[in-house]
């Protein structure tokens, strides 16, 4: 909630400069369509839209689109980072923003904010080791 929060602030902030930047040079500002959806990686589902019936997994579009190689463990498949190996989570961002607004967001993510955030929602899940639930 924390990155999806801010993510849709700094999107929306971006899109009213632009469409604001659009009016006053004559351009139609209804016209200008923002987008931007991210995939839950357990589901494979859409986040901030009513998901279809389809789903995307992060594995295999990692292995298909950045040809990076895949591992199996059981019945989950791990993508390895060419220089990070397995020690990564894929996320993909799916937008027709440009890269300076995208460089620009994350740029600007309290990391150690975030860390925090998500430790503490680890700390929330009550995993039961024994039975796997």
């Amino acid at each position: 909630q924390y990155l999806q929060k801010n993510a849709m602030n700094a999107i929306e902030s971006k899109t009213e400069e632009k469409e604001h930047k659009q009016s006053h040079n004559g351009v139609n500002a209804s016209s200008s369509i923002s987008f931007m959806e991210c995939v839950d990686p357990m589901t494979g589902s859409a986040i901030f839209s009513v998901a279809g019936p389809s789903i995307y997994d992060e594995v295999d579009g990692g292995a298909r689109l950045l040809k990076w190689t895949t591992q199996q463990i059981q019945y989950c498949g791990v993508l390895c980072h060419p220089q990070h190996g397995s020690h990564i989570y894929p996320a993909t961002i799916f937008t027709n923003h440009d890269i300076q607004t995208i460089y620009n967001f994350f740029s600007q993510i309290d990391v150690n904010e975030l860390v925090k955030y998500g430790k503490q929602k680890v700390s929330e899940n009550k995993y039961d080791s024994e039975t796997g639930k």
